[in-house]
């Protein structure tokens, strides 16, 4: 007989089947001695909590797997081990094999147990219950919720929980929502330590996965470190230990800020042949290749321009990408070709939100010479940590980037669209 612990997700399948209902807001309730409690909290301009339509279900994991009832049993043809080594004809099992699986426990709390308050959802559950005489502690939560009191999306977050401090931490961010653990004075001794997983990932993280790359420069020692800076996240943490919400969050190209609306729909391309010059704003050789970019009956969503910037007898490549939304500049990134062989060895990243400065980028691949290097620079991030993001861009070139960017979208709207 094997025996080993399953995650069971098949028993959340009736989850959410109940519609789910608007709470009145209330008060804030103490926190039960003997409960823990989830605050979740909307960073930003989400709609408050009070909005939400919630159901929480816990699943509980027995504290001793050989206690009476704790597990079950399976006995099946497919729980049979395969041979090890080289096996060149295999052979069939005479009989099946029988396998125990740990015993998931699931609750669906109770309205009561869920408030509606101060902008946040608290979750409030009890740790370790008690079914059939054998313990069980708390594992994961799901929370169903729809984000409005109308008709929205129904979305669903796990929760996943630690009972061991090194793999646990009181406050996480998921997403955009900033989730808190609080313990009851008298909560059950055996889940004391019990608390949010840790995060690692950037749908995922804490404080401590995000204060490495606030800094203004990286150098080669530490340009690993670079590979995802602050748009990755959707919170930056503040001097005074809370989060505010991170505009450059998930911009990443201009199919993030202008998605298509249909699956398996295509951009509306033009293409065209452009002189500019320095006068223009383009300080590189005259003839750029132009390619724009409108997803169908839309504005426009991006402009691409190719050109190369000739140094002597040497000619380098460039890209610049001028992205919008709703006709408004939202970022631009360049690629700059140094070696012929390593094209984008210099790229270079503006932001922008409501016109105004948000992120610089300058991210230098060349391994030859000094070595790579990352220049960085968050507006929020500098103002709330200024000795760490120590790194101040040209103000005047985010300037130039903006009057540019209008007169190409101007421009373009002669192009006429490529077959």
């Amino acid at each position: 007989m094997y025996k080993f612990s399953v995650f069971i997700l098949v028993l959340l399948a009736g989850c959410g089947a109940e519609p789910l209902e608007l709470p009145a807001p209330v008060k804030a309730e103490a926190l039960a001695a003997t409960h823990h409690r989830i605050s979740i909290t909307p960073i930003g301009a989400a709609a408050p909590a009070e909005q939400w339509r919630t159901q929480v279900v816990a699943l509980y994991s027995p504290l001793d797997s050989s206690q009476p009832g704790t597990s079950t049993e399976s006995t099946s043809y497919s729980n049979c081990k395969k041979s090890s080594g080289v096996v060149f004809v295999p052979l069939p099992n005479l009989f099946p094999c029988t396998r125990s699986f740990s015993k998931t426990l699931e609750r669906q709390l109770p309205a009561s147990q869920i408030q509606h308050a101060g902008g946040s959802v608290l979750v409030n559950f009890e740790p370790v219950v008690t079914d059939g005489g054998a313990r069980y502690r708390i594992r994961d939560l799901y929370l169903d919720y729809r984000r409005c009191s109308g008709d929205c999306p129904e979305q669903r977050l796990h929760i996943d929980l630690r009972c061991h401090r090194a793999d646990a931490s009181d406050e996480v961010v998921g997403e955009d929502l900033l989730l808190r653990y609080q313990r009851g004075a008298t909560a059950s001794a055996e889940a004391a330590e019990c608390a949010l997983k840790r995060g690692e990932w950037p749908g995922w993280y804490q404080r401590d996965t995000v204060m490495p790359i606030l800094k203004g420069h990286f150098g080669e020692d530490d340009y690993g470190q670079s590979d995802t800076l602050l748009s990755a996240y959707s919170a930056v943490p503040t001097a005074k230990g809370g989060w505010l919400p991170n505009p450059a969050y998930g911009r990443n190209h201009f199919r993030d800020l202008c998605p298509l609306e249909k699956v398996g729909n295509g951009y509306e391309v033009a293409d065209g042949i452009w002189r500019l010059s320095a006068a223009d704003g383009w300080p590189f050789d005259p003839q750029v290749e132009v390619r724009r970019y409108r997803p169908p009956g839309r504005g426009l969503c991006a402009i691409e321009l190719e050109g190369h910037h000739s140094e002597g007898e040497l000619q380098h490549r460039v890209r610049y990408f001028y992205e919008f939304t709703d006709g408004q500049l939202m970022q631009v990134r360049s690629e700059e070709q140094v070696h012929i062989e390593e094209p984008g060895d210099i790229q270079r990243t503006w932001r922008f939100e409501g016109g105004k400065p948000l992120e610089y980028i300058y991210r230098n691949n060349d391994r030859s010479g000094d070595g790579r290097e990352v220049r960085y620079w968050h507006r929020i991030a500098a103002e709330q940590w200024p000795k760490q993001m120590n790194y101040q861009p040209d103000m005047a070139e985010f300037e130039r980037m903006k009057h540019f960017a209008a007169r190409l979208a101007n421009r373009s709207a002669t192009l006429k669209p490529t077959p």
